[in-house]
């Protein structure tokens, strides 16, 4: 869904769904196996694409935008 909403690729959305639940992009990017530059280059991607500039503020977007994500 946030691959249709934002035109995120499914490396960027997985990242964006490991960030919602407010951990740092360094666990965050630590769950999907990817490293910590990876995860900077992914977040900054999903910023751009989605007009925000903080993480917390990507979160809320994420959360009003698709609010049945359900957390793990």
């Amino acid at each position: 869904m946030l691959a249709r909403l934002f035109g995120l690729t499914p490396a960027e959305s997985k990242l964006a769904v490991a960030l919602m639940p407010g951990k740092c992009l360094e666990e965050s990017a630590s769950e999907l196996g990817v490293t910590r530059e990876s995860g900077r280059t992914h977040l900054k991607r999903i910023l751009d694409k989605t007009s925000t500039h903080r993480q917390g503020e990507l979160v809320r977007l994420l959360f009003t935008a698709v609010p049945q994500v359900r957390l793990r």
